[in-house]
């Protein structure tokens, strides 16, 4: 087994010599974590031959369960198991007749628990950045498995990226007083044990474990919770039992990546398993999921454009992390200006870091600071609150007040373009972002003057006659939008 590195380098692991199954030679002098382990372990029979794929069972359709049907018989083939085949061994003229009226037919089935990575692919725009990967239990049958807990073995490239932290998604404090979100589970103990008088994965034990590209995992089901109160065993579920959620730390520069896998084994007899399946016909565990990959990418540039003279439309584009948009601008009057985008488009001071796919392709910055005439600068932002890690910036220069067309004049055309968006007749090069200038009044002078110059995405009179006056006054701007912030 070896890791894959970014720019296609190939590093050995670390873990040679360090692999072995929760052995309890000496358990007198284990710690706690291993009696509880082992037992598990004896209590799992049968299981897989350490990690090799559950053979198939057979499994009713109708979940009346109609006599005949060789429910939890092994078998390769949905032949094996279909007693309305001919032949199947299992084969059953009758009971087959019985099965069909009932809509049920007899299924090959795979009973085994799946292990895998959610998401497969995370990112990050530069070193000190954490991603964080969550494990998952899929049950593949349409029923939940129960089992008692499961141990599983990490490895990745030390130098791209070092564990940091393992933390569970269920937080109650009392199970049996408060239920769990729904797929997760309160564990007794979710952690990395001391292994330092088995196979040392996790040395320096007792401690964290070092970054030398390996760990070893243990999550232990609650036997009580509550007053001494019997508490559930987790169940697999069709969905994916959420696990745990395991932070890393981001180390290399951008161009770098490194898979996180989950490995049978490093070779010796430290396994990742599934422990204590106790659903009839059920062996515990089965495939495990591809590895994560953590890559760590340059933060990209958006694509801007503006649209008349009150809006700019920017698309983020694509970034491996969650990312936020920054406008800054060099023109008179907002020279000092350093704002980041909301969601819906209007700026504030502090920045809303959100994934690509939820900023969308089209964000509208609007606002009293977006003016005619001047030039803005718009930067994704793939750092944290207070630890910015900028892309190149994009400049834009908005058209002229009222100017719809971006011609460099005001002119009767402008005045249509207003009418038509106010009639919903929009034509090929035009869009309510370009014709929409002012927004609404109050009865409030101060309120007004805040709304009144931030487009509203309605198109009224008001937009009209802006585009009037504008077209009647040379240079003409509302008095009541400020054309100076930075005095």
């Amino acid at each position: 087994m070896y890791m894959r590195r970014g720019k296609g380098m190939h590093g050995e692991s670390s873990t040679s010599g360090h692999s072995g199954a929760v052995r309890c030679g000496g358990a007198i002098r284990r710690p706690t974590w291993c009696l509880i382990a082992c037992a598990l372990c004896v209590a799992a029979v049968p299981l897989t031959a350490w990690g090799q794929s559950c053979p198939m069972r057979c499994a009713a359709g109708d979940p009346s369960g109609q006599e005949g049907y060789d429910v939890g018989k092994e078998c390769t083939t949905a032949t094996d198991c279909n007693l309305c085949n001919p032949n199947s061994l299992d084969y059953d003229e009758v009971s087959c007749g019985i099965a069909q009226q009932q809509g049920g037919i007899c299924q090959l089935v795979d009973p085994c628990i799946h292990l895998e990575w959610r998401p497969q692919s995370v990112g990050a725009s530069g070193p000190g950045q954490n991603v964080t990967l969550g494990l998952y239990a899929v049950s593949s049958t349409g029923f939940d498995i129960e089992f008692e807990g499961l141990s599983v073995l990490l490895q990745w490239d030390p130098a791209v990226v070092s564990l940091v932290g393992v933390t569970q998604p269920c937080t109650v404090t009392d199970p049996c007083a408060t239920a769990c979100p729904a797929n997760t589970y309160k564990w007794f103990s979710a952690t990395f044990p001391n292994d330092c008088d088995d196979d040392s994965i996790n040395a320096p034990c007792p401690g964290f474990p070092a970054n030398d590209g390996n760990a070893f995992f243990i999550a232990l089901r609650r036997i009580l919770c509550g007053q001494d109160q019997p508490a559930e065993a987790p169940r697999a579920t069709a969905a994916g039992l959420h696990v745990a959620d395991f932070e890393f730390q981001t180390l290399s520069d951008v161009g770098t990546f490194s898979y996180v896998d989950i490995p049978f084994s490093f070779g010796g007899t430290t396994r990742t398993l599934v422990s204590g399946v106790n659903t009839a016909g059920d062996i515990g565990l089965g495939t495990i999921g591809p590895p994560a990959l953590v890559s760590i990418q340059e933060c990209a540039s958006p694509t801007v454009v503006d649209r008349g003279s009150k809006v700019i439309e920017v698309d983020p584009g694509f970034n491996a992390t969650d990312s936020a948009i920054l406008v800054t601008s060099n023109s008179p009057g907002v020279d000092c200006m350093s704002r980041y985008a909301k969601a819906t488009g209007e700026l504030q001071t502090s920045p809303v870091f959100q994934s690509s796919a939820t900023w969308g392709h089209a964000v509208h910055l609007r606002g009293r600071r977006i003016m005619p005439g001047r030039t803005y600068f718009i930067q994704n932002d793939c750092g944290s609150p207070g630890s910015p890690n900028l892309s190149t910036p994009v400049q834009v220069t908005m058209a002229e007040w009222a100017d719809t067309d971006d011609t460099g004049v005001v002119d009767f055309t402008d005045i249509q373009h207003t009418v038509d968006g106010f009639l919903g007749a929009y034509g090929p090069d035009q869009s309510l972002v370009d014709v929409d200038l002012v927004g609404n009044t109050d009865p409030n002078p101060a309120l007004s003057r805040l709304l009144y110059c931030t487009p509203n995405n309605v198109i009224d009179f008001k937009d009209i006659a802006a585009a009037v006056d504008a077209f009647l006054v040379a240079d003409y701007y509302p008095v009541i939008c400020d054309t100076e912030f930075c005095n």
